[in-house]
This record gives structure tokens, sequence and C-alpha cells, in this order.
């Protein structure tokens, strides 16, 4: 039977109004990654809602010397290849970024920052595939985290994965109703 609008009552309305709804989240969602990059643009000395700050910038950091502790038998640290890693970012040296958020990765798997800062260093250089594994490293070490959900789901989107952007979308409205009331 076909309504007025030329859908079958048995399936297609859902199916549109499904379609509906997972485009909606996804203009949405979009629009809060505006604002989370705009934000992070705003304020390049932080990234996202990790509140990991760049440290400041000295001679030293600058030229690459000053990378551990003060004692020049310890080898740098995850932490300190992280610090190194957000001052390339704020800097806009996205490839040197990503090496130095790999070697802090490489000695804590579970650095869910330096994951997060490597993903947006990706995002920046086109890499989206590559942001996206790196979020989902994000969200397995903080599956609370809404940010790094929307953000997964604009990347899917922008790829065409309508499916998994949707997926991401809905988990960002279940971890934040608050936030987004207009998608209950």
């Amino acid at each position: 039977m076909m309504t007025a609008r030329g859908l079958k009552k048995t399936g297609g309305a859902r199916q549109w109004v499904s379609t509906a709804v997972i485009i909606f989240h996804c203009v949405i969602s979009l629009g809060l990654a505006c604002i989370i990059f705009f934000n992070f643009q705003s304020n390049p000395n932080t990234y996202g809602d990790s509140g990991v700050s760049a440290p400041s910038s000295s001679p030293a950091l600058e030229s690459g010397i000053a990378l551990g502790p003060s004692d020049t038998k310890t080898p740098p640290s995850a932490i300190d290849w992280h610090n190194k890693g957000n001052l390339f970012l704020s800097s806009g040296n996205y490839t040197e970024a990503i090496d130095a958020y790999s070697r802090a990765v490489a000695l804590d798997p579970c650095f869910a920052e330096a994951y997060d800062g490597r993903a947006f260093s990706y995002y920046k250089l086109g890499k989206l595939q590559e942001a996206i594994k790196d979020l989902g490293k994000v969200i397995e070490a903080r599956p609370r985290d809404a940010t790094a959900y929307c953000i997964r789901g604009n990347l899917h989107l922008r790829l065409g994965n309508i499916r998994e952007s949707g997926k991401d979308m809905n988990r960002v409205v279940e971890l934040e109703p608050i936030t987004h009331p207009e998608l209950m």
C-alpha cells in the first residue's frame, strides 16, 4: 500500500525515518566537531577534552635537546615524547608530531592522549583512516569519551561510512543526552 508521499507503509517509512535520523545526527555532530576544531584553533596549546597542555616554548625544546629529564642517562619517557608531539602539533609540524606520538605509544600502548594527538595530526594530513584507527584506541582507553566518538563519527561520515558514523553519533547521544536534547 502506498501513502501520499509514495512510500510503502510496511518498512519504507521506517527505513526513511531511520536514514533521516542518521543524517540528522551527522549534521549535529558535524556542528559539534566544528566547535571542537575551532576551540583547538583558538587555543592550540590544548587538545580536545584531554586537558593536556603543550609545554612552554624554550630554545632547548625547540632544538629538540630537552626531551627527557636533566639526567642524560635517562631515556625520554612516553610523557616526554607526548609533550614533544604537542609542541610539534601546536607549530603545525604534523609529520614530526606523528613521529613523537608514535614513540610515546610505543613506550606506553595505553597512553590515550598520545593516540588522541596522533589522530588529530593524521586528520590534519588528510589521513582519515589512520585517524579513525587511533580514535578507536582512544575509545578503548576512555569508553565514555563522547568527543572521541563524535570526531570519529564525523570522519566516518567524510569517508561515506554512514552506518559507522550513525553508530558513533548514537553513542554520543547515549553518553551526553543532556548536551544533545534535540536528538532524543
